[in-house]
């Protein structure tokens, strides 16, 4: 089995759960975003190593649990 860190892989927002603490984006500002109200915006897939760590990291920090980790598509 593949190291899952050295897949392509994306951050992804389940705004359904997300109440906009921005502790995402202030732990991993390269990755992660905000709109005009403070919700996050993933900007990029997880291509390397470091991405995957600083995704893994704002996953931790959120508190709401929005986050998650998923194989890119295509």
């Amino acid at each position: 089995m593949p190291d899952i860190r050295q897949q392509v892989q994306r951050l992804v927002v389940d705004m359904s759960a997300c109440s906009g603490h921005g502790m995402c984006y202030s732990t991993s500002p390269h990755l992660i975003g905000c709109d005009d109200q403070g919700y996050p915006v993933v900007l990029q897939e997880l291509s390397s190593g470091d991405d995957v760590r600083a995704a893994e990291a704002a996953v931790i920090v959120c508190p709401e649990r929005a986050l998650s980790i998923e194989p890119a598509e295509g």
